[in-house]
């Protein structure tokens, strides 16, 4: 099993369908407004962008562009919302084992989405029923940008380089772990944006599509041929 948000857009995983005939793909798919947020906030964490950028500048400077070769990933986020262009390939390539789930049905009960994805996965799913969910992960504000952009490259050019080290790539996990927990001790959990009206209706203007909950709550989440 693996997950990253970067298969979505990538068209060589869409080979896994082919290649691993009896592979599963579970898409959790989030509300663009609430993803470009999420985005926004860890691109202010990891040093990305600048603390004074704000949020109505972040989608603008997007909006509207086109998506050139050498674009950073991080200003990549309203084209990556962009959820019906990028899942109809992968709805052809897997049909009935790919299944859709709602970013915010799996926040508020998680122990029936992990039933929906046992169920969907043809394994027991008891193991949930005395387990304790928490979030992880969550965006948190920093004071020195520069220190935790220094770190965030240094750790992208090592996971390249060890990854090909399995050994050495599973011993360094711990202190990595120990380093992020010195760097981020003094920080915060970023503060909650209220997105003016408008900014919302440039997002979903931009991404040409109705809100998650409205496609979510008027189609079986397993067929995506319903969701686009």
């Amino acid at each position: 099993m693996d997950a990253t948000p970067d298969y979505l857009y990538s068209k060589t995983a869409l080979k896994i369908a082919e290649l691993l005939p009896h592979s599963k793909i579970v898409f959790i798919l989030r509300d663009p407004v609430e993803r470009m947020l999420s985005w926004f906030k860890y691109a202010k964490q990891e040093g990305m962008i600048s603390n004074e950028m704000s949020f109505e500048e972040y989608v603008m400077v997007q909006a509207g562009k086109p998506i050139e070769k050498d674009l950073p990933i991080f200003f990549r986020a309203l084209e990556q919302c962009k959820f019906d262009k990028y899942l109809q390939e992968f709805y052809r390539a897997f049909q009935s084992r790919c299944l859709i789930i709602d970013f915010n049905e799996l926040k508020n009960n998680p122990r029936k989405v992990m039933a929906q994805l046992c169920a969907f996965s043809d394994l027991e799913d008891k193991f949930y029923d005395s387990y304790t969910f928490r979030a992880e992960n969550v965006s948190q504000t920093v004071s020195n940008t520069s220190i935790i952009r220094f770190y965030s490259s240094l750790r992208q050019k090592l996971i390249h380089t060890l990854h090909q080290y399995p050994v050495i790539f599973d011993l360094m996990k711990k202190p990595n772990q120990l380093l992020k927990q010195i760097l981020f001790r003094q920080s915060r959990q970023a503060e909650e944006l209220v997105v003016p009206l408008n900014i919302k209706e440039i997002i979903m203007h931009e991404i040409n599509q109705t809100t998650l909950e409205e496609k979510i709550g008027t189609c079986p989440k397993n067929h995506l041929e319903d969701f686009v």
